[in-house]
């Protein structure tokens, strides 16, 4: 498989208790892990991935989740209600191509942590709503 050829994979997610369950069409080859230094991301330290709302679903316990918001709303922070997990947030952002899940990596089943590993790794300085730059510090992240 060259370089630039796509590889689209189904894969799993779920919260610790496994209440909640979902599923998403990611590209391998462009996978990365994404940290932020936004108010929320910054106390959750949750490394995310991006992803189109039509590419996301969840499969089991939509009941089970809560959401939380704040500042202008503009962000939803799903986390099952059981067991506190963090699953995903779904918002809109023209900065960032409108409408847009961001998927928690550490919510992933099917992941290896030699992939994990192998994702590139980039930042976002929410703090300064700089979301295409890095922070000045990053390793905290």
């Amino acid at each position: 498989m060259e370089a630039s050829e796509a590889k689209i994979d189904i894969i799993n997610g779920s919260c610790h208790c496994k209440k909640v369950a979902f599923k998403v069409k990611v590209d391998l080859t462009k996978m990365s892990r994404n940290l932020c230094n936004c108010s929320i991301c910054s106390k959750r330290r949750h490394a995310v991935f991006f992803s189109n709302p039509s590419k996301f679903e969840i499969v089991q316990g939509k009941e089970e989740l809560s959401d939380y918001s704040f500042g202008t709303n503009n962000c939803h922070h799903y986390f099952c209600k059981t067991c506190g997990c963090s699953t995903h947030i779904s918002g809109e952002n023209p900065n960032l191509g409108g409408a847009y899940i961001c998927v928690v990596v550490a919510a992933i089943d099917d992941f290896t942590p030699e992939q994990l590993d192998s994702f590139p790794v980039n930042y976002a300085d929410g703090l300064n709503n700089t979301w295409t730059a890095p922070p000045k510090y990053t390793k905290y992240l």
